[in-house]
């Protein structure tokens, strides 16, 4: 695994037993070789806790009844930031505790140095989409998701185009950017023209009103792709829409 690649690892759970789990935790550790990007679930079934000085990500679940299976793996996407020493390796422990028994899973890996320079590796480009408010709104409420886009290498990157898509429990309101860029709306889906270039070290910032209007569970994406990225980067959020108690 290479620096500045991305790998992502899945926990599949499942209750074997004949009595309700009433607190099942998931735990991720990493080595400093590693940085947490993402966690992907489908459901909102769980809590999240972050400890960054010991590098402790902590998920803690509702009940797990009897034979019930997540419905969807949980998956850490880690991205290797850091290389490490000759002939060392870099540790990710996954401790599942259900019942108040442990089961570990390590996993280690070699971080190798960034491959071989090329005309387009001096541009690292990130996607983030971010949400202020709870992932559950009532019917009607208005809120807005942040995406950022950020150029962290050493050169410029060019072209960078951003697809957002909305989920059909919500209506569009409005959109705003830093950068002069024009953007159109088909259906739920906003999509912004271009942006020529982004220089190294700067980001751009999307903002994006929308309102609850249907009863339901659904998810934001957001996609970018760009010419020194053509593989692009994706990025989603889950949201539950209630209806008025």
């Amino acid at each position: 695994m290479a620096v500045g690649e991305e790998q992502t690892f899945s926990v599949e759970i499942a209750n074997t037993g004949d009595v309700a789990i009433p607190e099942l935790r998931v735990v991720l550790r990493i080595d400093e070789q590693f940085q947490l990007t993402q966690t992907r679930y489908q459901e909102e079934r769980y809590g999240f806790q972050r400890d960054p000085v010991n590098r402790t990500f902590n998920y803690v679940f509702k009940n797990l009844q009897p034979k019930e299976s997540l419905n969807k793996p949980l998956d850490f996407v880690l991205r290797a930031v850091r290389q490490t020493a000759p002939n060392q390796q870099a540790r990710i422990d996954v401790t599942v505790t259900a019942g108040g028994v442990p089961l570990a899973d390590q996993k280690l890996l070699a971080i190798t140095p960034p491959r071989a320079a090329s005309a387009t590796a001096g541009s690292r480009t990130d996607l983030a989409l971010t949400r202020d408010n709870p992932p559950q709104i009532q019917l009607g409420t208005r809120q807005k998701i942040s995406i950022v886009l950020s150029n962290s290498g050493s050169v410029a990157d060019k072209n960078v185009q951003l697809l957002v898509s909305l989920p059909d429990l919500v209506t569009f309101q409005e959109t705003d950017i830093t950068s002069k860029v024009r953007m159109s709306i088909e259906g739920n889906v906003v999509r912004f023209d271009p942006l020529p270039e982004l220089p190294a070290g700067q980001s751009v910032l999307v903002t994006i009103g929308y309102q609850a209007a249907k009863v339901g569970t659904g998810q934001f994406t957001a996609r970018f792709v760009s010419q020194e990225q053509p593989q692009g980067q994706t990025r989603t959020e889950n949201l539950q829409v209630f209806d008025n108690p």
